[in-house]
């Protein structure tokens, strides 16, 4: 039995959405408020703009279907502007840094061994367009014909989606064919004493902001705990990463992980393996104090969660259709269908590709993120 996480297409049957024609064109997509909206009635909607969504969309208007995507937050997910594309656009200048300077011939034209980290911020948000969805993402999802809305989206029944927005608007949508719940993953804050109230950084804050703490406290050795530690190390931050692992990137070999720890040490990156938090506390004056199982005690400017990601399914109503309780995996077989109570059949697609991968909005799995519930991995 595999698991995956919120990529979810809810149908009577599999084969109750047959894309059998094409069509060459079709008319641009429009950006709907819920009081603009000129029908209430699509053959596909799709909750989340993310990486599952857009293709379920696109495939349906190509076979002559119509589409809607609704997201209240930035259309596109998490991947092109908190996860992948930013956190890729902060690392890459550093990286890029140390090969020139590996290079002789090229590290003797280097006048300055640090990033810009200005012009590292800016590279940043030029690749998000300023966090303007209507310059990056809205645009390319018109273009293939689906519609979309502004709002949150919730089931109230088959096939049937209640839609209301932060200006007080609602509606009720009806799907002809099939709903699709592609929301995504958010990250996981763990039952520490003061760290909820602490108001710590996840890894969107960590993307998007273009202030570099004197010390950064990284919570969590994952793919995304160890970006975050190179990119805010490069930017001239002190930081110490604290896991309960044994070593870094447990997912990967462990040879692996220890080559990328002795790399970040060498950085000046601290690491605190196997040790767990016992308390967080948020001071007067911003700092963070954070005890931990081995009695070390740290204080630090900011705090990053970047300890895993659950499915972001509250307020969707999947438990309606069968499905487990908001957060929690649904369960399927190797062809990624599962059956309900009700003998319909959730499916976990991700456009054309659906092997069953991992929680990670960097991989956007049938089932993460990216995202509508938002984040960048862990």
């Amino acid at each position: 039995m595999v698991t995956a996480r919120t990529r979810t297409f809810i149908a009577p049957s599999p084969l109750s959405l047959k894309m059998t024609t094409t069509s060459e064109t079709h008319a641009k997509g429009t950006l709907f408020s819920i009081s603009s909206l000129r029908t209430h009635v699509y053959d596909v909607i799709c909750i989340g703009s993310g990486w599952a969504s857009r293709p379920i969309a696109s495939r349906a208007v190509a076979a002559g279907l119509t589409a809607l995507i609704i997201d209240k937050d930035l259309m596109g997910g998490d991947c092109p502007f908190w996860a992948c594309v930013p956190s890729k656009a902060l690392l890459r200048p550093s990286e890029a840094l140390e090969a020139a300077n590996s290079v002789g011939g090229a590290r003797e034209r280097i006048t300055k061994p640090s990033v810009d980290v200005e012009a590292v911020f800016a590279r940043r948000d030029a690749f998000t367009r300023g966090w303007d969805d209507e310059k990056l993402l809205v645009p390319a999802i018109l273009d293939t014909g689906t519609d979309l809305l502004r709002a949150t989206g919730m089931l109230i029944g088959e096939k049937k989606v209640d839609v209301s927005s932060k200006d007080g608007g609602t509606a009720e949508l009806i799907a002809r064919h099939a709903v699709a719940v592609c929301t995504g993953s958010v990250p996981t804050i763990p039952d520490v004493p003061g760290l909820k109230e602490a108001k710590p950084w996840t890894p969107r804050e960590a993307t998007s902001s273009s202030k570099v703490p004197d010390h950064l406290i990284v919570i969590g050795a994952g793919a995304v705990g160890c970006e975050m530690a190179t990119a805010y190390s490069s930017f001239g931050a002190e930081v110490t990463v604290i896991s309960t692992t044994a070593e870094i990137l447990p997912k990967v070999d462990h040879e692996a992980g220890q080559l990328v720890r002795k790399s970040l040490e060498s950085r000046g990156v601290k690491f605190l393996l196997q040790t767990t938090l016992t308390r967080v506390e948020r001071k007067g004056d911003a700092s963070v104090l954070v005890m931990t199982s081995s009695g070390v005690s740290i204080t630090a400017s900011e705090i990053l969660v970047a300890a895993g990601r659950k499915a972001c399914t509250s307020g969707s109503m999947l438990e309606i259709f069968g499905a487990p309780p908001a957060g929690n995996p649904v369960e399927v077989d190797e062809s990624l269908p599962r059956q309900t109570r009700r003998r319909q059949q959730l499916v976990l697609r991700r456009g054309g590709h659906q092997r069953p991968l991992a929680p990670d909005p960097h991989v956007q799995v049938p089932g993460q993120d990216s995202g509508e519930c938002h984040h960048p991995a862990s």
